[in-house]
């Protein structure tokens, strides 16, 4: 399990926390991205023992539900209970790599977050039901991970799932202008601030996900955490491997 962060100059981790949040969410997305599109060995192995220990130190039951809690990287001792939108984008990883049981129970979980608020908190620590940044920067993961698994198991409740998602953020946070961010989720109190990956990201997958298959083919390409789409018959195996050095 990689850590938060580490001295580029000395190579020491100066933050041992390991979890699935913002600095070290796309480092597994590509791990396993990366099995896909560059069939390395190498990586291959380290995304089966990055799913391994994910499984083992991250996941947990609490209150009937899956969640995944931040831990220290060398002893797995838990550091905080806590999920951040970033965390969303996880379901569609597990979708992806084929876990469907715990990639469904994972989007159950952010659904019920969701629900709660209609919209996600920042960061929200579930053992003690609290919102911990309540700001919200309409991400684009849940809406990502929602549209996966549509996509991969034809349940139609994951498209009435994004048309929730798709309301509630026209009902707090459509403008004259365009959309806005909100400060809290709990209040709506609006923020005058949008990302521009809520064009790149978050709106694409809205789209995407009333596309049907003879208008885009998602088994045909693979997202980047960006969102932007590599056709994955552009990928010659051969190819990559001797440019790659594997």
């Amino acid at each position: 399990m990689p850590g938060d962060y580490i001295n580029v100059e000395t190579g020491e981790w100066t933050n041992t926390w390991s979890y699935l949040q913002a600095g070290v969410d796309s480092y597994y997305e590509y791990l396993m991205k990366s099995t896909v599109l560059f069939p390395d060995p190498e990586v291959k192995a380290m995304w089966e023992a990055s799913r391994e220990a994910i499984n083992s130190h991250y996941a947990e039951e609490f209150d009937g539900k899956l969640f995944y809690r931040c831990v220290d990287m060398n002893t797995g001792a838990v550091v905080k209970r806590s999920m951040s939108l970033y965390d969303a984008f996880y379901p569609a990883v597990q979708a992806l790599d084929g876990d469907l049981e715990n990639a469904e129970r994972n989007m159950e979980t952010w659904n019920w977050l969701w629900n709660k608020y209609q919209l996600l908190p920042t960061r929200y620590l579930y053992e003690e039901d609290k919102v911990e940044y309540s700001n919200s920067e309409l991400n684009p993961e849940i809406v990502e991970s929602a549209y996966y698994l549509h996509q991969i198991t034809r349940d139609p409740k994951y498209l009435e799932w994004i048309k929730t998602y798709w309301k509630d953020i026209n009902a707090c946070c459509r403008n004259e202008v365009a959309f806005n961010a909100v400060e809290d989720v709990r209040t709506k109190e609006p923020k005058d601030y949008l990302a521009t990956y809520f064009y790149a990201e978050t709106l694409k997958y809205f789209y995407l996900a009333g596309v049907d298959q003879d208008g885009f083919d998602f088994n045909a390409y693979l997202f980047n955490t960006e969102a932007h789409p590599f056709k994955r018959s552009h990928f010659d195996p051969a190819l990559v491997a001797t440019y790659l050095g594997y």
